[in-house]
């Protein structure tokens, strides 16, 4: 079975995408009337590409969302861990006794 983020995969869906477009353009060749022609290219080419694109290109863009979302999340909590670790540092350098007021001198 194919994995769906495999390259294999999305060529397979591109090289069965082409071969459908080819069968709907031999198909409306065949009506003889140019204008029945583009009528059947529009409603079983066009639209079902479209709306698989369409599908698809949201599947993207959730995908992105998410792990914008949890990078964001993660530096965020990496930035929360870091600056408890600077406080307690400061605290701690502050009872040992260093002079503040000479600057370490």
């Amino acid at each position: 079975m194919l994995h769906a983020l495999s390259p294999f995969g999305a060529c397979l869906m591109y090289i069965l995408l082409i071969g459908y477009l080819y069968v709907v353009v031999m198909y409306a060749a065949g009506t003889g009337d140019p204008a029945k022609a583009a009528v059947w290219i529009v409603l079983l080419g066009i639209l079902p590409t479209w709306l698989l694109v369409w599908i698809k290109r949201r599947g993207q863009l959730a995908r992105r969302r998410k792990l914008q979302e949890a990078q964001q999340d993660a530096t965020a909590r990496a930035v929360e861990a870091g600056a408890a670790a600077v406080g307690d540092n400061v605290a701690g350098e502050g009872v040992a006794g260093t002079d503040a007021g000479t600057g370490g001198r």
